[in-house]
């Protein structure tokens, strides 16, 4: 059960990311991200899709004091928008920052906005991404859709339609529909081995019946840690 909630816990976080990172985009659904022509700053974020697929974005420059400065701009804007009476008119720039948030979780996606000179700054690339992946997501509603919610839409509607993620996500959602029950039939059928087992203590040893329920308990623990334990070089078989 254990196993099963952190399963559920970390499918969660997943699916929760807006938008999918640099590399992602990049690779499975061919997205190239290039610097904005225009000055226009982070309204002016958009999505180009043609023979070649393009997302323009702003540039970013980063110092040692960016990650203070972001974090009280957008505490600022946040406690502004709850006092509006408009409810989460003007969030551009948690927005934007949620955006950058999703794009950037490792190194590789920061190397490839400073090739295109997206990101500028003295930040050396593993300081930027802790710099994003500390800051975190925004949890306030906002009304309305932004060009920038639109764009987001839409690198998500593109990276999903990708044959290998449709596949990729129908088989998820065909074994969380099933782990449920699978997880419920594996602790019930331990429990009633464990049930067995000490009544056969209890009862009288029988040392054929205890081999077998103990055997019926190793398997369990296969079945289980083969849904929910670790995969590849570590995997244990």
């Amino acid at each position: 059960m254990q196993k099963f909630g952190e399963f559920l816990g970390e499918k969660t976080m997943a699916e929760g990311i807006k938008v999918p990172s640099v590399t992602e985009l990049r690779n499975v659904a061919g997205v190239e991200f290039r610097l904005s022509p225009r000055n226009e700053g982070i309204r002016n974020i958009n999505f180009v899709q043609g023979k070649v697929r393009y997302c323009y974005l702003p540039l970013i420059t980063l110092s040692s004091d960016s990650v203070v400065v972001l974090r009280n701009l957008v505490a600022y804007e946040k406690l502004m928008a709850k006092n509006s009476f408009k409810g989460g008119y003007g969030l551009q720039l948690t927005e934007y920052v949620d955006f950058m948030c999703g794009i950037i979780d490792t190194e590789k996606n920061v190397k490839l906005l400073r090739e295109q000179k997206i990101i500028e700054g003295d930040l050396s690339d593993e300081e930027i991404v802790k710099m994003f992946n500390g800051i975190g997501k925004s949890r306030l509603k906002t009304s309305g859709e932004s060009e920038l919610r639109k764009t987001m839409a839409q690198l998500n509607m593109v990276y999903k339609s990708t044959p290998s993620i449709w596949v990729q996500r129908t088989i998820e959602k065909q074994f969380l529909a099933s782990a449920k029950s699978i997880t419920f039939f594996i602790t019930i059928s331990t429990a009633l081995i464990l049930v067995f087992e000490v009544y056969l203590m209890v009862n009288g040893f029988n040392s054929l019946h205890m081999m077998l329920a103990r055997f019926l308990l190793a398997r369990l623990s296969r079945l289980l840690h083969f849904f929910y334990g670790p995969r590849g070089p570590n995997a244990i078989i």
